[in-house]
C-alpha cells in the first residue's frame, strides 16, 4: 500500500477560544500507484477533542469516509488526477479546517483494465491456457504428437495449454479421429475426410460401397492400429468400417433399433453416439439408447460389455451389474482401459479390460465448476473425452467452456478456457463476484458506480469496494429483479425494480443513507430503462405504453416522447422497446431503438444522431433473438450498430454506448468511432486497446480530472477503459 501522510499544513479555524482552533499539521501528500494497487491518505491534526474528519474527492464528500486516513483500496485507471482533501473540525469549530489538496497519480496507458469481479465465460480467443475462451465446442480429439483438436478442427490446443485457430473452416459438431500415424479424420455431410500431416485432403468415403459411392451419416469416429476408421450411424443404429483404400463395409447393425447381441446384422444397437477401439482391435460403442457399453470384436461379434439395457443409473461393479446414463462418450487408453461419459451425469467412469467399473472424478448429479481429485472435482453435464499417448484423458467440458486434463489417478486440472464466475460476494477487486447485470450502470458526481442484479441494488464505491446496498424485499412465490440502473448527482442510484410472478414493476430509489424508498409516480411504468438528469428529473422507457415518461421530482408524470416517432412498427405483433436512455449535462436525452441513437430535446423534439437499418421484429421482454445488424463507424445514418446495449455521457455531449463486442463512442455531430472491442472475437482481453470484450451490457461515464474513463459490465465483472 502507497501511504501519503505528510506535507503541508492547511491552517486553523479561527475563532475565539482555544477549543475551536484546529490546526493541520500535515497534510495528504500527492502520490501515485499502478492500476490494481492500493492507495492512502493521512492527515495529522490538532485541536480539541473529539475531532472529526471527512474526506473529499474533487471537491464531493466521500460517503464514509470519516476517519484519519481515507484508503483507495484498488487504483483504476479513473482515479488518475483525482483531488483528495479532508475537512477536520469539532463541536466547536463545525466549519473546521479544509486541509491542501493531493494528487493521485495513475498515468494509465489506453486500454481495459478489471476494477471487481473475476472473467471467464464462452468465446473464441486463442491465448495461453485461461486467457483463451471456448463456445460448446463438442468434438475433441488428440493427435500422436499430444495437440488436441476441438471443433472439428478448427481450434487446437498445444500440451503446454496454447488455444490457436488451426484453420478457417466452419466451427461444428463433426466427429473426429486420428491414426498412429497422424492423419485426421473428420465426417460432414455424409462423408467422410481424410487429411495427411502434409494438409492433403482427400474424400476417404461416404453405406457400404467404395469411397464416394458410400453414404451414411456419422456420429462418431474411431481408428484401429491397422488404419481402418470406424463410423457410428445413429440414424440407422449401425456401425460401419472403412478400409484405408476408402472400402466400406458393414461392421455390425441392420438398421433396427433393439439391444440384441450377435453377430454382423443379427446384433442390433439404439442410437450408438460415440466409438473407440483397443490395441486387440476390438471396437467399442457407446449405445446411447441402451446406456450401455457394447463390443465388437474384429470378426463383427457384438457382445454388451457393461451396463444393462434400459436401465439407467451410475452404480459402479462388473458388466451387467453396472449402470449407466445416456453414453455421451467414449475413449480408451493403451492399456485397454475405456473411459466413458454419460450426459447429466457429471463424472467420467472407467471400466478396465475384464469389464471393471468404477467413477474415476466427479460424483454423480453433483455438476458444477471445480479441479480437484477423484469425487472433488467437479464437471459440466457434457463431456467430450480422449486420451493421449501418456494415458491422461483431455476433457472438453462444454457447460463450463473449458478443456480439462485428468490424469490415471484422477487428478483434475483445467488445461486452457475461463468458466465463468458469477456469484453475489461483496470485496475489492476480483474477490468480490457479480451477477450478470441488464440494463444501464448508474455513476454520482463523487464516482461511486450503481448496478442491478437478481434482488437488488450493488455499488462500486470510488474506492474500490462492490457493497451490497439495503434489501429491497421479498414477496413470496416472486422473483424481485432490479433492471435499469442510474444515479443522480446526489448519490441516490434508482432501478426499475420488477417482481415477476405479480406482474409488476415500480421505480426504486436507494439513497446514500441506506433508505429504499418507491419513486412517486412509477407505480405501473411498464420500465426496461430509465435515466436522470441535472434536474432530478427520471425518464423511464414505459413499453406497454409505447412511450418515454418524464416523472418530475415532486412525482408528476408527463409524456414525454413516443416510440411511434422513433420508427415505424411493422406489425401488431412487434414489441420495439427502448432499450436504453441516458442524459447529457444540457437536459437532452438519448434512447436507443436497436440499431439506432435518437437525440430528444428537453422540449421533446426527436432527431436521429447515428445508424441505421430497418426496425426488426423483435421483444426485449420475450427474451427473442437480438436483431442482427453490422457494425460499421461513420457519420449519422452512415454508421450502423449491431444491437445496442447499455449508453453514457460524457461532459462534452459524446454519447457512449456498448453495442455486441464493442464499446462504440457518438460525437455530438454524430460520428461514430469504434474506441475497444473487436466485432469478430469474443472474450475479454485486457490491456493495450482495441483488446477484445465478451458481448457487455451496461456501461458509465466515471468522473475524471484525467480525460474520458469509461466502466462497463462484462464477463460477470467490472472493466475500466481509458480511451485514446
Amino acid at each position: 500500500m502507497v501511504v501519503a501522510c505528510s506535507g503541508g499544513g492547511g491552517g486553523s479555524g479561527g475563532g475565539s477560544s482555544t477549543a475551536d482552533v484546529i490546526q493541520i499539521s500535515d497534510s495528504p501528500r500527492s502520490t501515485s500507484a499502478a492500476v490494481g494497487a492500493a492507495a492512502a491518505f493521512t492527515v495529522t491534526a490538532a485541536g480539541a477533542a473529539p475531532l472529526a474528519y471527512q474526506w473529499y474527492r474533487n471537491g464531493h464528500a466521500i460517503a464514509g469516509a470519516t476517519a484519519v486516513t481515507y484508503s483507495v483500496e484498488q487504483v483504476s485507471a479513473w482515479h488518475d488526477g483525482d483531488q483528495y482533501q479532508v475537512r477536520v473540525n469539532n463541536g466547536a469549530n463545525l466549519a473546521g479546517v479544509m486541509s491542501v489538496a493531493a494528487t493521485l497519480a495513475v498515468n494509465p496507458a489506453p486500454g481495459i483494465d478489471l476494477v471487481a469481479g473475476k472473467l471467464g465465460g464462452p468465446g473464441n480467443l486463442d491465448g495461453n491456457g485461461a486467457q483463451a475462451r471456448f463456445f460448446n465446442e463438442r468434438s475433441i480429439a488428440v493427435d500422436p504428437a499430444g495437440v488436441i483438436y476441438l471443433d472439428g478442427g478448427v481450434r487446437k490446443i498445444t500440451p503446454a495449454g496454447v488455444v490457436s485457430t488451426a484453420s478457417q473452416g466452419v466451427a461444428d459438431f463433426d466427429p473426429m479421429a486420428f491414426d498412429t500415424q497422424g492423419n485426421f479424420f473428420r465426417a460432414r455431410d455424409n462423408t467422410i475426410w481424410k487429411t495427411t500431416p502434409a494438409g492433403v485432403q482427400t474424400v476417404l468415403a461416404g453405406g457400404d460401397g467404395v469411397g464416394t459411392q458410400a453414404q451414411f451419416a456419422a456420429d462418431g469416429l474411431a481408428t484401429d492400429a491397422a488404419g481402418n476408421v470406424y463410423v457410428a450411424d445413429r440414424q440407422m443404429n449401425t456401425i460401419f468400417k472403412v478400409t484405408p483404400s476408402g472400402m466400406v463395409t458393414t461392421l455390425a447393425g441392420a438398421g433396427i433399433a433393439g439391444a440384441s447381441d450377435g453377430v454382423g446384422s443379427a446384433a442390433q444397437f439404439f442410437g450408438p453416439h460415440s466409438l473407440t477401439t483397443d490395441p486387440a482391435g476390438n471396437v467399442y460403442v457407446g449405445d446411447d439408447g441402451n446406456a450401455t457399453v457394447r463390443k465388437i470384436s474384429p470378426s463383427g461379434v457384438v457382445t454388451t460389455f457393461a451396463g444393462k439395457p434400459g436401465e439407467i443409473g451410475s452404480t459402479d461393479g462388473i458388466g451387467s451389474a453396472a449402470r449407466f446414463g445416456h453414453i455421451y462418450s467414449i475413449t480408451s487408453d493403451a492399456a485397454g482401459n475405456l473411459y466413458v461419459t454419460a450426459e447429466g451425469y457429471c463424472t467420467i467412469r472407467k471400466i478396465t479390460p475384464d469389464a471393471t467399473v468404477s467413477t474415476l472424478a466427479g460424483t454423480a448429479f453433483l455438476c458444477g465448476y471445480a479441479d480437484g481429485i477423484g469425487p472433488d472435482a467437479r464437471f459440466g453435464i457434457h463431456m467430450g473425452i480422449a486420451t493421449d499417448a501418456g494415458g491422461n484423458l483431455v476433457v472438453r467440458d462444454e457447460a463450463n467452456f473449458v478443456v480439462r486434463k485428468v490424469t490415471p489417478s484422477g487428478v483434475v486440472t483445467t488445461l486452457a478456457g475461463n468458466p465463468p464466475h458469477p456469484g453475489s460476494d461483496d470485496g475489492v477487486g476480483a474477490v468480490a463476484r457479480i451477477n450478470s447485470v441488464s440494463g444501464t450502470l448508474g455513476v454520482d458526481a463523487t464516482g461511486n458506480i450503481y448496478f442491478g442484479y437478481s434482488g437488488g441494488m450493488r455499488k462500486l464505491s470510488v474506492a474500490g469496494v462492490v457493497s451490497t446496498l439495503p434489501n429491497i424485499g421479498r414477496i413470496q412465490n416472486s422473483t424481485i429483479y432490479v433492471y435499469g440502473t442510474t444515479a443522480d448527482a446526489a448519490g441516490n442510484g434508482y432501478g426499475v425494480n420488477i417482481v415477476y410472478g405479480y406482474s409488476s414493476a415500480e421505480i426504486r430509489k436507494f439513497s446514500p443513507d441506506g433508505t429504499v424508498t418507491t419513486l412517486p409516480g412509477s407505480a405501473g411504468i411498464d420500465a426496461t430503462a430509465i435515466a436522470v438528469d441535472g434536474a432530478g428529473n427520471v425518464y423511464a422507457a414505459d413499453n406497454s405504453n409505447r412511450a418515454i415518461r418524464r416523472i418530475a421530482p415532486d412525482g408528476a408524470v408527463t409524456w414525454f416522447a413516443y416510440y411511434n416517432d422513433l420508427g415505424p412498427r411493422p406489425s401488431l405483433r412487434c414489441d420495439h422497446d427502448v432499450i436504453s436512455l441516458t442524459t447529457d449535462a444540457v437536459g437532452n436525452v438519448y434512447a436507443s431503438w436497436f440499431t439506432k441513437v435518437f437525440r430528444i430535446t428537453p422540449s421533446g423534439a426527436i432527431a436521429l444522431l447515428a445508424g441505421s437499418g430497418a426496425t426488426p421484429c423483435w421483444s426485449f421482454r420475450s427474451g427473442q433473438p437480438t436483431p442482427q445488424g453490422t457494425i460499421v463507424d461513420g457519420t449519422g445514418s452512415s454508421a450502423s450498430f449491431f444491437s445496442i446495449g447499455g449508453m453514457a455521457t460524457d461532459a462534452k455531449g459524446n454519447v457512449y454506448l456498448t453495442d455486441a463486442n464493442t464499446v462504440r463512442k457518438i460525437t455530438p455531430a454524430g460520428v461514430v468511432t469504434t474506441i475497444a472491442g473487436q466485432p469478430s472475437l469474443t472474450g475479454v482481453a485486457l490491456g493495450p486497446l482495441p483488446g477484445s470484450l465478451n458481448r457487455p451490457t451496461g456501461i458509465a461515464v466515471v468522473p475524471s480530472n484525467s480525460g474520458t474513463k469509461l466502466v462497463i459490465m462484462d464477463e460477470y465483472g467490472l472493466l475500466s477503459i481509458t480511451a485514446q
